[in-house]
């Protein structure tokens, strides 16, 4: 298994981040060449911003996915999050979330990760549990 973030963070520049990203992600789906690509999908935000880069990056990975013929499949935040046996619903916050699904991985897989890879291994593991 193999794990990791694209982190451009620290490009300012929305354009450049952008491309950085856009590029990051299908050199690794050159480099995988998987038959299939679970994202999540994407969740209303605070911030409208945030949303829309979301959904443009979710863009590229689907078209990318389509023009190489890799089935591609979205699976929404409670979803996963279900199958974890994760406690959500009203009155449980996103940090609580994040918290149980770093907690998760540690104890179900022995890693401790950042915040954003837990959450992308937990898809993984959450996909596993469907089959």
């Amino acid at each position: 298994m193999t794990s990791g973030i694209i982190d451009f963070s620290k490009v300012k520049d929305l354009e450049i981040r952008f491309d950085n990203m856009s590029r990051s992600i299908t050199s690794l789906l050159n480099k995988y060449n998987p038959i299939v690509v679970y994202i999540e999908d994407t969740a209303l935000q605070r911030n409208a911003k945030t949303l829309k880069e979301l959904s443009q990056l979710q863009g590229v990975i689907m078209g990318y996915c389509k023009a190489k013929d890799i089935d591609i499949q979205i699976i929404a935040p409670s979803r996963w999050r279900k199958l974890l046996g994760f406690k959500q619903g009203a009155g449980i916050k996103r940090q609580d979330l994040k918290h149980q699904c770093f907690e998760w991985v540690k104890e179900n897989l022995n890693l401790e990760r950042s915040e954003d890879e837990v959450e992308a291994i937990g898809i993984g593991a959450a996909v596993l549990r469907q089959f």
